[in-house]
């Protein structure tokens, strides 16, 4: 069994997208974690926009890390 996670995070529009930086931040510096997804809803992804000024969900970090897969729910 490995010892690697694999993550995944979503945005839903609820709110709390400082909390989610903040926990990408962590979360791709963290040598545990193998894998991030990162999804959004269409609510997730106009509150991202709003708040942050973002399209894509992996980009409210920055920079998209190399093991971060991006997607979208419709």
């Amino acid at each position: 069994m490995s010892d690697k996670h694999n993550i995944t995070l979503a945005y839903t529009g609820a709110g709390g997208t400082i909390v989610h930086r903040t926990l990408l931040k962590l979360l791709s510096g963290d040598d545990r974690v193998d894998h991030i997804n990162v999804i959004a809803s269409p609510t997730g992804r106009t509150l991202l926009q709003l708040e942050w000024g973002v399209d894509d969900p992996a980009d409210i970090y920055g920079r998209s890390p190399a093991r971060m897969q991006r997607r979208s729910v419709c």
